[in-house]
Formats: structure tokens, sequence, C-alpha cells
């Protein structure tokens, strides 16, 4: 991919609204970064409100990437209720020489969080200031950050069972069949997600809207001679505009805004074949309703997520509706 001209925004860490925004433990890091190459507070960066031009694409001198993982898993099907199955997965990667996109932003953190600050440090070198210290230049894309360190938790229950013999759980000793239902939940909690570049140990990276702590899935699933019926509702956990929480707004009254709420939304589908209506064919011919977005949930705060991505498609378009026909001949 060749390089191509790129507009983007930063939380200038020398800018006075970030300058105590130091990496946990690190306290006074960025200030004395930032005055060793000549920039004292209070000093104001143009690029936290105005974007800044530069370059962005491929690195011919990437490296492959190399990894070392480990997983632990559980899986219990308990007799005393058939049908249920429920999974826990524990996942532990290390990438050495991991191929990530690097913003202007990022490499501005990486550059003046450095304990032992080297200003010739690739991050460093990737933006240009003027003599007035505003960013005039940057290189963005892809490169070979020094150390990927990730861990996982998913869960997972699935249950199968006939609708009939949950009828019978009330005395009913019915043996008609009355069709199938199956609810399967998925659930992904990110533990650790840090990108080491230039040996700098990274900030929180988690709690973003693109990066949740949590998210989920939960499937109903209903069949039935010929007849399907199917709910998901997707979710995950509040968010803040940025992990580190700088990026953030003043609302009307003057009240600071750097996250938005937890979210659900639910989608929809029923679907027939009609060739259970007769016995002169037996190729399937389906017809089936989806309905996205059932409660036609729309962005928080619309103006606020679409500045910051913090929102989720079916959230912008709506509910919609679509009518599917597939037929075998």
């Amino acid at each position: 991919m060749p390089q191509v001209t790129a507009f983007q925004f930063a939380a200038d860490p020398c800018d006075e609204r970030f300058i105590a925004d130091d990496v946990e433990g690190q306290e006074g890091v960025r200030a004395a970064n930032c005055a060793a190459v000549g920039i004292t507070q209070p000093f104001t960066s143009d690029v936290v409100n105005a974007t800044a031009s530069g370059t962005t694409g491929g690195n011919p001198d990437l490296v492959v990437e190399t990894a070392n993982s480990w997983t632990v898993g559980l899986v219990a099907q308990p007799r005393w209720v058939p049908g249920l199955t429920v999974q826990a997965d524990y996942i532990n990667i290390e990438i050495e020489d991991l191929i990530a996109a690097r913003t202007l932003a990022q490499n501005l953190n990486t550059c003046f969080d450095q304990v032992n600050f080297d200003p010739n440090a690739f991050a460093c070198q990737a933006f240009t200031r003027d003599a007035d210290n505003q960013i005039v230049d940057f290189t963005a894309g892809q490169l070979n950050a020094d150390v990927g360190e990730f861990q996982f938790l998913n869960l997972r229950a699935d249950y199968d069972f006939e609708l009939a013999d949950a009828v019978n759980l009330f005395g009913n000793n019915s043996s008609k069949d009355l069709g199938q239902f199956s609810i399967a939940t998925n659930v992904f909690h990110q533990i650790q997600r840090d990108i080491i570049v230039d040996g700098v140990e990274p900030d929180n990276t988690i709690g973003s809207f693109a990066q949740p702590r949590w998210r989920g899935t939960v499937d109903v699933t209903y069949n039935h001679n010929g007849f399907r019926f199917f709910w998901r509702t997707l979710g995950q956990d509040r968010n803040l505009f940025d992990p580190g929480g700088q990026d953030a707004f003043f609302d009307e009254n003057d009240v600071r805004i750097d996250s938005v709420g937890g979210r659900f939304i639910h989608n929809a589908s029923v679907s027939y074949d009609l060739s259970n209506l007769t016995d002169n064919y037996d190729k399937p011919v389906v017809v089936q309703l989806n309905v996205d977005n059932v409660f036609d949930r729309s962005p928080e705060r619309a103006g606020l997520r679409r500045a910051f991505g913090n929102f989720n498609t079916s959230e912008t378009l709506g509910r919609r509706y679509t009518v599917r026909i597939v037929a075998n001949f």
C-alpha cells in the first residue's frame, strides 16, 4: 500500500490539558520529556482541535510476526440438565514484532511517555513540530511494534430442548411434537490488550467502543415443521470515547462527557419453508422476514457518538426490514 495524504487530530501529550495524564506510576514523565524538547507550560497544541496534514500507508520494512500462545478450557455437560453445555476458555497470547497500525496520537503518546526519554526513538521521529512546537507533519501507518500481549476470557452456554419436554414438566405427558428451542449465550471479556512500542509500557487500551471490556450475544431459536424463529440480542458495556478518558466534550451545562452507556441491540427473523405445504415438491422454498434493530435504538447524544465513532451501524440506520426468498430447483 503506497503512502497517501492523511489528516488527523491528536490529544498532544505536551498540551497543558494532557500534560498530567501520565501512564500510571510514571507521574511527571510527560512534563519532563516535553520540557526536554523545549516545550514549556502553558502550551496549547493546535492539533487537539484542528487536523494536521501528514502521510499514512504501508511499510516495506515490515518483518514477520512470531507468537507464543496458550489456552485453558473447561467444558461441562451436567447429566441432570440434558442438552446443556457450558464452556469457558482463557487465552493468553504474546506476539513479537506485532504488526500494528500507528496513528499520530499513538506515536505522540509513545514518544513522550518514555521513562528513559530518547528523542531519536522511532515514535519521536514520526512527527515534526515547527518553531512554535505545533505539529506540521507526521507519518502514520503499519509498523512492527515491540511486543503485543493479550489475555481474553470467553464464556459460552448452549441449551437445546424439546418444547414438549418443557411442557411435560408441568404434568402433561404428551408425546406430541411441539418443536425445538435452543438458547446460545456467548460472552467475551478482554483482560489485557497491550502493545509496547520503543519499550514504552502502554496506557490502558481497553474500554473504548471498538475494544469494550465486555461484549456478548444471546441467541434464541425455535424450529417446528419448517417454521423458524430467531432472536439475537447483542450487548456491550459502557465505553469511554478513548481508553485513557482524555477525549471529551462539555455539554450546554458545562458538564464533561467522556463516555457513553452500554447498549443492547435486538435483531429478529421469521422464516417458513413453503415446501411443507405440499407433498408434490420436496425441495426447500424458504420465505424469510428479517428485522434489524427491532426497538429502533438510535445513538445516544448522536453528535458525540458520530464524532468519535462510538456508534453501531444499525443504530445509525435505525429499524430495517428485509425479505428473502430462497428456492432450490
